[in-house]
């Protein structure tokens, strides 16, 4: 009984704004479930969620929760999407900004949550995560000293919604960023930075896709510490990506952990988009041929078809769709 009031009260929670991202929802979710998770699994879902996947979202989380996109006044708007104009994320733009993931605050039936972005892959087991307090995160990359809100266990408190709110109208500004990443840092650093080093995660609980390149020698030496894969980024989410091989000097650890995340859309949510009739190609390229992911696994044993599909011309021809694509 002590068990199923805890497996109450803990835990992990994501957030699917539109289809595209419940495609990744369902990916986390079922990537939890094969870790053999003791912990609750809660999906927050905005109105752009269709019918359809909140069907399937139901099939694999214990609870899907709707929730309403979090509105700020036009002063905070105006400087959050000068921000994100400089950031080159206009995919974030609009009158909530993102926030919608602040909603987790409200989560009162839960004690304890490890929120963690849709586009987040766990890859072991990491319900040790639930044993950390408010508010741990691992570091952003780079300069400012930031937390990343990408995997973060808090404690849900209306209080602490209230004053994220407060903050954003009251000083435009703290959406440095222009998304909820800098509201959270301006608002909430002291529980961060000044509390126990513990709040500090490891950075194999939110490993980001974009620091891989600067990361090779440690991902080489550190690999076993990877915990949790983050797809950050414009235009990186795995369902945004062609399953061609990858052919740049990140391909050694990018194409394993893309890998990681098709093997579980193509075994556990690929054949639940099929019987729901559900068209994969709305999730851009995650519905691949299959002589292409044929393809790709060949390629990854090390049997390039160099006379053929993988040799000179096919690759110099790839790269000038690619450049073309540029113009």
């Amino acid at each position: 009984f002590a068990e199923y009031i805890k497996f109450r009260m803990e835990a992990f929670v994501t957030l699917a704004t539109n289809d595209s991202y419940a495609i990744g929802a369902l990916v986390w979710a079922h990537a939890l479930r094969q870790l053999q998770t003791s912990k609750h699994i809660c999906i927050m879902v905005t109105d752009a969620v269709s019918h359809e996947l909140r069907s399937l979202l139901a099939e694999v989380a214990d609870s899907v929760q709707p929730v309403q996109p979090v509105l700020v006044p036009a002063s905070a708007t105006s400087a959050a999407t000068a921000a994100l104009n400089l950031l080159g994320r206009p995919d974030l733009q609009g009158e909530s900004l993102g926030l919608a993931k602040l909603r987790v605050w409200q989560l009162s039936q839960f004690a304890k949550v490890a929120y963690m972005d849709a586009d987040t892959l766990p890859l072991v087991n990491i319900d040790e995560l639930l044993d950390r307090d408010e508010l741990s995160a691992a570091p952003d990359p780079g300069w400012p000293d930031w937390f990343n809100s990408g995997v973060m266990v808090l404690r849900p408190s209306e209080a602490t919604f209230q004053l994220l709110m407060r903050r954003a109208a009251d000083s435009p500004g703290s959406l440095v960023d222009g998304s909820d990443q800098g509201l959270l840092n301006t608002c909430l650093a002291d529980r961060w930075k000044s509390a126990d080093i513990s709040r500090r995660l490891p950075f194999g609980y939110n490993c980001l896709s974009y620091a891989f390149y600067s990361y090779l020698p440690a991902l080489r030496h550190f690999r076993d510490s990877v915990k949790v894969v983050h797809f950050a980024g414009a235009g990186q989410k795995p369902w945004q990506l062609s399953r061609r091989p990858l052919m740049d000097r990140t391909a050694e650890f990018r194409a394993e952990f893309l890998g990681e995340w098709w093997t579980v859309y193509d075994a556990c949510v690929l054949p639940r988009l099929a019987s729901a009739g559900h068209s994969p190609q709305a999730s851009a390229s995650v519905g691949s041929s299959g002589a292409e992911r044929e393809q790709r696994l060949a390629w990854e044993r090390g049997e390039a078809d160099y006379r053929g599909r993988d040799g000179f011309d096919a690759v110099l021809d790839r790269l000038r769709q690619f450049v073309d694509g540029l113009d």
